[in-house]
């Protein structure tokens, strides 16, 4: 191009024009047509040049209110299906390349020509000709593609780069559906192992294009992209692009979680059954200081949430075997165990407590998995239950939920948002515990100093409910052992209780309530009713003496120290 830029943007409608009228006056004929699609690739060029940008506007405003020139589809679409499929020839690679980086601009021109024909008919041109060429036109992109790596890398990475561009326009004009197929069929043709990046980043903009939104796209779409994530997820897959995959993956998620795109059940359903596990194992095996893992998490959490309890009971089902369900909750309970608040920063509060909230709705799903398949005598699980209640407890005991460390105010807005979610895990701890019945003699005595955490915990409601659990885990031992004693009951409580006061925890209101419902329910024990007495004010005396010791040790005075050490020994 003779001509300076300058004196091209300066005067740019008129140069469009008069480039438009060359090709519609020789309409039938395609004497100029390479030469003026030439042209209006160099003034898209110029016009996204920086020094030039301030006249994008300029270029729109012609397209949607200037530009008229019905046949300019045809003519269009001939000259760049030509040259895709002539892009060996190294006279039409340039020509191409700069073809490719004008695309969405070029299928501006073809759409409002296309709208503009249907506006104004009367041409004599076959109605499928437009639809023929675009089909065309995907079909030589896909060529393209397939061909051996070391041909046209430049060019492949530049219809991976700006194919997504042309999305928005073209559905306006192309079945919407067809369209997502012609896509899929598009990325498929990609060679596995080849342009990994590029690719996921294409399928990236794919799903942000309008087609993602529409149920009937998302049919089509949806299972290529859970193909490309779970053979880059995969144990086997030798080198994973993590970032390339999670920006996809995030992406599809905020898309499903829109109030706006159609019934989306089936869609979290499919990346429930393909992804759930593979991301699940990817954040296992990820390294804690990786910038990714954060993402991932998030995603995961993302996914839980989307699932309804029907997904829930749809996932179990999906496993071939009981061994299989163990497995997949036995790594679920210790990645929750692990995960929670240990990713995120601390004062990342609202992220901390939906992560906490998630969880906790997933812990009570899989709690109904282990009343109904891993309860009976036949199928009892020791070892995942014993993960089950660690792991309940590590959550109600989190710093994250525990409301009194923080102000009066923030208190108020966590409880209104989430409730108190430690009531909501203790009184399924309790009801779990009750529920496994003849099985609870292999919880004692590993399991008395957990229930005390969970019984330490500042809630009068949680402490009402759960401190009950101390007296059945007394009465099972009683019932269990040829002595008729509780003692490793007794021992356990006593050793636990002296390290978490000392640690800080427990109070006198704990004292009194601990008393008051113990002998409450020792008393009307047959066989307990002065032994659980006993051990009721036992435990009385020895708090208030480890409460007292503990305030002491903040005095100045030794003869007090000394008294207190004396009362507690």
């Amino acid at each position: 191009m003779e001509v300076e830029g300058g004196e091209i943007v300066k005067f740019l409608q008129d140069t469009l024009d008069a480039l438009f009228n060359i090709m519609m006056e020789t309409s039938e004929k395609d004497t100029y047509d390479t030469l003026v699609f030439d042209a209006l690739v160099f003034i898209i060029t110029l016009i996204g040049d920086i020094k030039f940008q301030h006249f994008n506007p300029v270029l729109e405003t012609y397209i949607s209110k200037h530009f008229s020139a019905t046949l300019a589809y045809m003519k269009l679409t001939k000259v760049l299906n030509y040259y895709v499929g002539h892009a060996e020839e190294p006279t039409l690679s340039e020509r191409l390349y700069a073809a490719l980086k004008a695309l969405k601009y070029l299928f501006r021109f073809i759409v409002q020509s296309r709208v503009l024909s249907f506006r104004f008919p009367g041409n004599s041109e076959d109605p499928d000709a437009f639809f023929n060429s675009i089909r065309m036109l995907f079909l030589s992109f896909n060529t393209l593609m397939d061909r051996p790596l070391d041909e046209g890398v430049k060019i492949k990475g530049a219809i991976l780069k700006y194919l997504p561009s042309i999305i928005n326009d073209i559905q306006t004009v192309f079945d919407p559906v067809e369209l997502s197929v012609l896509l899929a069929k598009f990325i498929e043709s990609i060679p596995d192992l080849q342009f990994v990046r590029q690719k996921l980043g294409c399928m990236c903009k794919i799903v942000e294009s309008d087609l993602f939104t529409q149920p009937d796209c998302r049919d089509v779409l949806l299972p290529l992209v859970n193909d490309q994530l779970s053979g880059q997820l995969d144990d086997h897959s030798s080198k994973p692009d993590y970032e390339a995959c999670i920006q996809l993956l995030s992406t599809v998620l905020d898309t499903l979680d829109r109030k706006d795109v159609g019934p989306t059940r089936v869609h979290i359903q499919l990346i429930m059954e393909r992804l759930l596990r593979r991301v699940n194992r990817t954040v296992i095996s990820m390294d804690r200081s990786s910038p990714l893992i954060g993402h991932y998490l998030a995603c995961m959490t993302a996914i839980l949430k989307q699932m309804d309890d029907m997904h829930y009971t749809h996932y179990i089902s999906t496993f071939k075997t009981r061994q299989d369900i163990i497995d997949f909750l036995m790594e679920t309970f210790i990645m929750f165990k692990d995960l929670m608040g240990n990713v995120f920063p601390a004062d990342w509060m609202v992220m901390n407590l939906v992560q906490m909230q998630v969880f906790l709705r997933a812990i009570n799903q899989y709690s109904n998995v282990l009343n109904k398949l891993f309860l009976d005598q036949a199928h009892f699980e020791l070892q995942l239950w014993n993960n089950y209640f660690h792991l309940t407890v590590a959550f109600l005991t989190h710093k994250t939920l525990q409301l009194e460390s923080f102000s009066q105010e923030k208190r108020n807005k966590i409880l209104n948002k989430y409730g108190d979610m430690r009531k909501t895990m203790g009184f399924r701890i309790r009801d779990m515990w009750y529920n496994i019945g003849p099985h609870k003699m292999k919880f004692i005595p590993s399991m008395v100093g957990p229930i005390l955490e969970v019984t330490l915990v500042p809630e009068p409601e949680l402490r009402k409910d759960t401190i009950p659990i101390f007296f059945d885990m007394m009465q099972c031992e009683h019932n269990f052992s040829a002595a008729r004693t509780f003692e490793m009951f007794e021992n356990e409580l006593i050793t636990k209780l002296d390290q978490e006061v000392e640690g800080g925890r427990g109070d006198e209101q704990y004292k009194v309530l601990l008393e008051k419902i113990l002998l409450e329910h020792c008393r009307r024990h047959r066989y307990l009713s002065q032994s659980g007495e006993e051990l009721a004010l036992l435990l009385s005396s020895l708090l208030e003496n480890l409460l007292a010791y503990r305030t002491i040790t903040l005095d100045e005075s030794p003869e007090h120290r000394m008294s207190c050490t004396v009362n507690v020994l």
